[in-house]
């Protein structure tokens, strides 16, 4: 035997350290039930007074604690559910208003009045192509340099987007109401965006944030490009 196994031997067993204690325990769950003298032994500090508490109340309220982080899951995921359930139910009531108006300036007027139950303050409509058909007000020529250097990187994506646009964006989509709009959100119009684009613009800065949801804007968009080009000639 060496002279550092005899100085450990005659030391005599090391204490275990903290992540043995911790892996013991994990794999023995029963073992301060079985052992009740070590549990009764076993206080801890309480953080706000310094008074002692058990471990088992400590169990207690760590479990409560978990149990209350996982309410406010459980509330989030409800509240974001009831939130889709409304935005359905407003894409159901817009398809019912949008059958009985046969004209496009009928269909567009019905499109301003849900998209204001949004919270849109400002609502503009683009349709692309130079057809005769198309009011003046609601044509955009997407392969125009200043339409692409303005709307480039979401005519690419072919996709909805929300947050705050920048100056140009504003002037070129909502004219003189463009520099009260804090926040928007774009959606291509028709099937793959092929229709045009349209924007609904807030005075609220925390109404359309990146964060959102685009799915039911995808479908919004979708339904409008479909029934405002049912109503111009071929």
């Amino acid at each position: 035997m060496t002279k550092a196994s005899k100085s450990a031997a005659a030391a005599g067993p090391t204490a275990p350290d903290d992540a043995q204690v911790v892996g013991f325990l994990k794999a023995r769950p029963d073992f301060l039930r079985q052992h009740p003298d070590v549990l009764a032994a076993l206080d801890l500090a309480h953080e706000v007074d310094g008074s002692a508490v058990s471990l088992i109340e400590r169990q207690t309220r760590v479990l409560r604690e978990r149990n209350a982080a996982l309410q406010v899951q459980v509330d989030e995921q409800l509240d974001a559910a009831r939130y889709n359930e409304q935005l359905h139910a407003r894409l159901h009531a817009l398809c019912l208003n949008l059958f009985p108006a046969t004209t496009f300036e009928a269909r567009v007027a019905v499109v301003r009045q849900h998209m204001a139950e949004l919270g849109g303050d400002a609502l503009s409509l683009r349709l692309y192509g130079d057809s005769e058909a198309t009011p003046e007000a609601y044509r955009a020529d997407r392969e125009h340099l200043d339409f692409q250097r303005q709307f480039g990187t979401f005519l690419r994506s072919r996709a909805p987007l929300c947050g705050r646009l920048q100056k140009g964006q504003l002037e070129y989509l909502f004219g003189a109401q463009g520099k009260d709009v804090k926040s928007a959100a774009l959606t291509p119009l028709g099937r793959d965006g092929a229709v045009g684009l349209l924007a609904i613009g807030s005075h609220d800065v925390e109404r359309f944030q990146p964060h959102l949801g685009t799915d039911f804007l995808r479908q919004l968009g979708e339904t409008i490009g479909e029934a405002l080009t049912a109503t111009l000639p071929v």
